[in-house]
């Protein structure tokens, strides 16, 4: 049994015991039978094990099986070599659910900073994974900016509803708007009509030339967005009680989705929007840089002969092209988190 002393991580986190690996593997003489158990250990640090909380049984009408494997962060099935999923699981607040995917999913959430950092993507705001993230086609931000015009109107609206509360009623009564919507989901199915198709289909056509002009690669609108944008001029006919999806349907949707791309998906640097922000969780700008960061480090490594390399001599290479140290920072922390690299050694990097 060998015994290897290192002072303990403050916190058991696999991240800290990687760096207290690194930093045994630095500071140790040259021993086989150290370096065993420390492969050993680094090994053991890459395991996870999860317990089974629920096993559900469910009736089969003949179909073939597929198995579902749902693995936080990482939400997919496999079935056929192609990677689906039809279900979207929801665990919030107690609350632990499973819905179909062609289910309404309405949710609002505070910012993960506590207040919405402008200077980060949405991805980085809002503490979901990009691949739920990207799946709500509208994303509305709301910010608490100081108003004297709107904090007075607030402020008055407040205070009568707790002096008067029984006169404050809502414009339409909660009976009604139940049988209102009801209906309509039951009974009214709207068509498009030529005229909304053509409007639905300018705008598409129009948003990713503007994008791919303004800046070579970018793209401000996918085919995820139009689908969005037919569903909701579908919806605003519905809620009409129309047969028909007209053209003032077609543009309210696309007012709605301007607003959401506008928060989401403009980019200040640039001043064009991408809608990578939000469907990858990195701008192409910032894409750019991060493919920058591990050409670097490839590039240092091949030339030093050496295992990995570290920020000093990254930062040294990359500060020509308007990365900030800061900057660096915070992208390597990311492509750490994200497995893109791999640190061998306290602060010393080299590419998965």
């Amino acid at each position: 049994m060998t015994s290897i002393k290192c002072p303990p991580p403050y916190t058991p986190l696999r991240e800290e015991i990687s760096l207290l690996i690194g930093s045994c593997r630095e500071n140790m003489p040259e021993n086989d039978e150290k370096k065993r158990v420390l492969d050993q250990v680094e090994r053991l640090n890459m395991v996870s094990w999860h317990s089974i909380e629920s096993i559900e049984e469910l009736q089969n009408s003949g179909e073939e099986w597929v198995y579902d494997l749902t693995v936080e962060p990482t939400r997919r099935f496999i079935s056929g070599g192609l990677i689906l999923h039809n279900t979207v699981s929801v665990a919030k607040a107690g609350i632990v659910a499973r819905l179909n995917a062609r289910a309404s999913v309405v949710a609002a959430g505070n910012p993960k900073f506590g207040r919405y950092i402008p200077e980060k993507t949405v991805t980085d705001n809002i503490n979901l994974p990009v691949t739920i993230l990207s799946r709500f086609d509208l994303i509305f931000i709301l910010k608490d900016k100081p108003s004297t015009a709107y904090d007075s109107l607030l402020a008055r609206h407040m205070l009568q509803v707790h002096r008067e509360a029984e006169m404050v009623q809502p414009e339409i009564p909660l009976d009604l708007l139940k049988k209102y919507i009801s209906y309509a989901r039951r009974y009214v199915k709207p068509v498009l009509t030529d005229e909304a198709n053509k409007v639905l289909m300018n705008f598409f056509v129009e948003m990713r030339r503007m994008g791919s002009e303004a800046q070579p690669g970018v793209v401000s609108i996918t085919p995820r967005q139009l689908e969005a944008l037919i569903r909701l001029a579908e919806a605003h006919a519905k809620m009409g009680l129309r047969t028909e999806v007209t053209e003032e349907d077609a543009y309210e949707a696309i007012r709605l989705m301007k607003v959401f791309l506008t928060q989401v998906g403009y980019q200040s640097d640039t001043g064009v929007i991408d809608i990578d922000a939000l469907m990858v969780g990195l701008p192409k700008t910032k894409k750019e840089k991060f493919i920058l960061v591990e050409d670097k480090i490839v590039e240092i490594t091949n030339e030093t002969g050496a295992e990995c390399a570290t920020i000093k001599e990254i930062y040294e290479r990359v500060r020509h092209e308007g990365i900030t140290e800061k900057e660096l920072e915070e992208i390597i922390r990311r492509m750490y988190r994200e497995g893109i690299i791999t640190e061998k050694k306290m602060g010393c990097y080299a590419k998965a």
